[in-house]
Protein backbone atom coordinates (compact mmCIF):
# COMPACT_ATOMS: atom_id res chain seq x y z
CA UNK A 1 0.00 0.00 0.00
CA UNK A 2 2.94 2.21 0.69
CA UNK A 3 4.53 1.94 -3.30
CA UNK A 4 0.70 3.64 -4.27
CA UNK A 5 0.51 6.24 -2.13
CA UNK A 6 3.70 7.11 -2.86
CA UNK A 7 2.91 7.43 -6.56
CA UNK A 8 -0.07 9.00 -5.87
CA UNK A 9 1.84 11.55 -3.74
CA UNK A 10 4.21 12.43 -6.14
CA UNK A 11 1.93 12.27 -9.24
CA UNK A 12 -1.70 13.59 -8.04
CA UNK A 13 -2.11 16.36 -10.79
CA UNK A 14 -1.78 13.69 -12.97
CA UNK A 15 -4.59 11.70 -11.95
CA UNK A 16 -6.78 15.49 -11.50
CA UNK A 17 -6.28 15.99 -15.24
CA UNK A 18 -7.10 12.63 -15.79
CA UNK A 19 -9.93 13.06 -14.69
CA UNK A 20 -11.14 16.38 -16.14
CA UNK A 21 -10.35 15.56 -19.35
CA UNK A 22 -12.82 12.18 -18.53
CA UNK A 23 -15.47 14.59 -17.74
CA UNK A 24 -14.47 17.20 -20.27
CA UNK A 25 -14.53 14.58 -23.17
CA UNK A 26 -17.68 13.07 -21.65
CA UNK A 27 -19.63 16.62 -21.52
CA UNK A 28 -18.45 18.52 -25.00
CA UNK A 29 -18.00 15.66 -27.15
CA UNK A 30 -20.81 12.58 -26.08
CA UNK A 31 -23.34 14.33 -23.82
CA UNK A 32 -23.12 18.24 -24.98
CA UNK A 33 -22.85 18.09 -28.47
CA UNK A 34 -25.69 19.31 -30.36
CA UNK A 35 -26.64 21.00 -32.92
CA UNK A 36 -27.06 24.79 -32.44
CA UNK A 37 -27.40 28.17 -34.09
CA UNK A 38 -24.04 30.97 -33.80
CA UNK A 39 -24.61 33.14 -30.89
CA UNK A 40 -27.39 31.03 -29.35
CA UNK A 41 -27.23 29.01 -25.93
CA UNK A 42 -26.04 25.75 -27.32
CA UNK A 43 -23.35 27.32 -29.01
CA UNK A 44 -22.12 29.59 -26.03
CA UNK A 45 -21.87 25.95 -24.32
CA UNK A 46 -19.40 24.89 -27.05
CA UNK A 47 -17.74 27.91 -27.10
CA UNK A 48 -17.33 27.46 -23.03
CA UNK A 49 -15.57 23.96 -23.95
CA UNK A 50 -13.30 25.34 -26.07
CA UNK A 51 -12.26 28.61 -23.59
CA UNK A 52 -12.17 25.45 -20.64
CA UNK A 53 -9.44 23.33 -23.43
CA UNK A 54 -7.13 26.44 -23.21
CA UNK A 55 -7.61 26.59 -19.88
CA UNK A 56 -6.88 23.47 -18.34
CA UNK A 57 -4.80 22.43 -21.50
CA UNK A 58 -2.40 25.52 -20.81
CA UNK A 59 -2.18 24.08 -17.41
CA UNK A 60 -2.01 20.18 -18.37
CA UNK A 61 0.95 21.20 -20.78
CA UNK A 62 2.59 23.44 -18.11
CA UNK A 63 2.84 20.52 -15.15
CA UNK A 64 4.39 18.31 -17.80
CA UNK A 65 6.51 20.43 -19.03
CA UNK A 66 7.85 21.96 -16.06
CA UNK A 67 7.99 17.81 -13.97
CA UNK A 68 8.95 15.28 -16.96
CA UNK A 69 10.74 17.23 -19.92
CA UNK A 70 14.21 18.12 -20.15
CA UNK A 71 14.42 21.05 -17.30
CA UNK A 72 17.59 22.35 -19.72
CA UNK A 73 15.91 23.76 -22.24
CA UNK A 74 13.04 25.46 -20.54
CA UNK A 75 15.14 27.49 -17.76
CA UNK A 76 17.62 28.02 -20.82
CA UNK A 77 14.72 29.52 -22.93
CA UNK A 78 12.97 30.78 -19.79
CA UNK A 79 9.31 31.39 -19.26
CA UNK A 80 8.03 33.80 -22.95
CA UNK A 81 9.89 30.34 -25.19
CA UNK A 82 7.62 27.65 -22.42
CA UNK A 83 4.47 29.99 -23.03
CA UNK A 84 5.10 30.00 -26.47
CA UNK A 85 5.49 26.58 -26.75
CA UNK A 86 2.33 25.77 -25.14
CA UNK A 87 0.10 28.62 -26.69
CA UNK A 88 1.57 26.78 -29.93
CA UNK A 89 0.24 23.14 -28.78
CA UNK A 90 -2.98 24.47 -27.89
CA UNK A 91 -3.33 26.20 -31.33
CA UNK A 92 -2.32 22.88 -33.11
CA UNK A 93 -4.39 20.96 -30.77
CA UNK A 94 -7.50 23.22 -31.83
CA UNK A 95 -6.34 22.77 -35.50
CA UNK A 96 -6.20 19.40 -35.53
CA UNK A 97 -9.87 19.57 -33.55
CA UNK A 98 -11.55 21.35 -35.92
CA UNK A 99 -9.75 19.27 -39.14
CA UNK A 100 -11.70 16.07 -37.07
CA UNK A 101 -14.66 17.98 -37.58
CA UNK A 102 -14.55 18.88 -40.67
CA UNK A 103 -14.56 15.26 -41.28
CA UNK A 104 -17.29 14.12 -39.52
CA UNK A 105 -19.26 16.31 -41.30
CA UNK A 106 -18.36 15.78 -44.84
CA UNK A 107 -17.91 11.79 -43.81
CA UNK A 108 -19.32 10.49 -41.15
CA UNK A 109 -22.69 13.21 -40.21
CA UNK A 110 -24.80 12.49 -43.42
CA UNK A 111 -24.66 8.27 -42.74
CA UNK A 112 -26.11 9.39 -39.14
CA UNK A 113 -28.72 12.11 -39.94
CA UNK A 114 -29.35 11.92 -36.33
CA UNK A 115 -26.48 12.94 -34.78
CA UNK A 116 -25.72 16.72 -34.83
CA UNK A 117 -22.87 18.59 -37.26
CA UNK A 118 -19.78 19.89 -35.42
CA UNK A 119 -19.36 22.99 -37.35
CA UNK A 120 -21.95 25.90 -37.52
CA UNK A 121 -20.04 27.71 -40.51
CA UNK A 122 -16.16 29.23 -41.11
CA UNK A 123 -17.59 32.09 -38.29
CA UNK A 124 -17.76 29.17 -35.31
CA UNK A 125 -14.54 27.74 -37.14
CA UNK A 126 -12.38 31.17 -36.39
CA UNK A 127 -13.94 31.72 -33.29
CA UNK A 128 -12.78 28.20 -31.71
CA UNK A 129 -9.42 28.66 -33.36
CA UNK A 130 -8.78 32.24 -31.40
CA UNK A 131 -10.79 31.00 -28.42
CA UNK A 132 -8.25 27.69 -27.69
CA UNK A 133 -5.02 29.81 -27.65
CA UNK A 134 -6.56 33.24 -26.41
CA UNK A 135 -7.46 31.67 -23.04
CA UNK A 136 -4.08 29.78 -22.85
CA UNK A 137 -2.12 32.83 -23.29
CA UNK A 138 -4.40 34.24 -20.68
CA UNK A 139 -3.98 31.38 -18.29
CA UNK A 140 -0.25 31.37 -18.87
CA UNK A 141 0.18 35.17 -18.10
CA UNK A 142 -2.05 35.04 -15.00
CA UNK A 143 0.34 31.91 -13.59
CA UNK A 144 3.36 33.38 -14.08
CA UNK A 145 2.30 36.71 -12.64
CA UNK A 146 1.19 35.10 -9.43
CA UNK A 147 4.21 32.86 -9.24
CA UNK A 148 6.43 36.38 -9.43
CA UNK A 149 3.67 38.23 -7.19
CA UNK A 150 4.36 34.94 -4.39
CA UNK A 151 8.31 35.43 -4.29
CA UNK A 152 7.60 39.19 -4.27
CA UNK A 153 5.35 38.41 -0.57
CA UNK A 154 7.62 36.14 0.33
CA UNK A 155 10.83 38.33 -0.35
CA UNK A 156 9.17 41.07 1.78
CA UNK A 157 7.73 38.82 4.80
CA UNK A 158 11.25 37.02 4.85
CA UNK A 159 13.42 39.32 3.82
CA UNK A 160 16.30 37.29 5.91
CA UNK A 161 15.89 34.19 3.74
CA UNK A 162 18.94 33.82 1.25
CA UNK A 163 17.44 31.08 -0.16
CA UNK A 164 14.92 32.62 -2.42
CA UNK A 165 15.27 33.35 -6.04
CA UNK A 166 15.19 37.06 -7.00
CA UNK A 167 11.77 38.46 -8.51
Amino acid sequence: MGSISHWFKNRWPLVIFFLYWSVHIYIWLIWGWKESELFNFAWWFDEMGHALSGVIGALTLLYLYKTYSLHGIFRFAGKKHLTKDIVEDIAIFGILWEFGEMVWDLYFQPNFLQIAMAQKGVIDTIIDLIVNPLFALLTLIIYFSCVRFGRYVYKKTYPDDKNTADV
